[in-house]
């Protein structure tokens, strides 16, 4: 196990010195998205990579998908044009009123299903 953790040490480093520091910064936010809580995700956010002088700054935005749980969250990073899509899935992120919806949504499904059934 030590020494697994210093391989690891030793391949950020490197990806660090081959200026990837992108990846190891994107790796770190897919990290936090797994532990913080949602209404967390639209606050500012900041941490420092190795050898980097300015801290990495960024902020997310929660979307809904069709699927109970996953969730889509556009990243944006400070000094930077582009968003990043993360696919998350956390059932603890799952509100009252999203499970409502879902359940009222299958209703309509297997409703529209049975007349369609009965019709044929």
């Amino acid at each position: 196990m030590l020494s697994q953790s210093f391989v690891n040490g030793l391949i950020c480093k490197r990806a660090l010195m081959q200026g990837d520091s992108k990846y190891l910064a994107l790796d770190t936010i897919r990290y936090t998205l797994s532990k913080i809580k949602r209404g967390q995700v639209s606050s500012n956010h900041a941490f420092c990579l190795p050898d980097c002088t300015d801290p990495i700054r960024w902020q997310g935005n929660v979307q809904l998908t069709p699927y109970l749980g996953l969730y889509n969250v556009e990243v944006g990073i400070q000094n930077e044009d582009c968003k990043y899509n993360f696919w998350v899935r956390r059932k603890d992120w799952i509100t009252q009123s999203e499970r409502l919806q879902l359940r009222k949504s299958h209703k309509e499904r297997s409703d529209e299903n049975e007349e369609e059934s009965q019709e044929n």
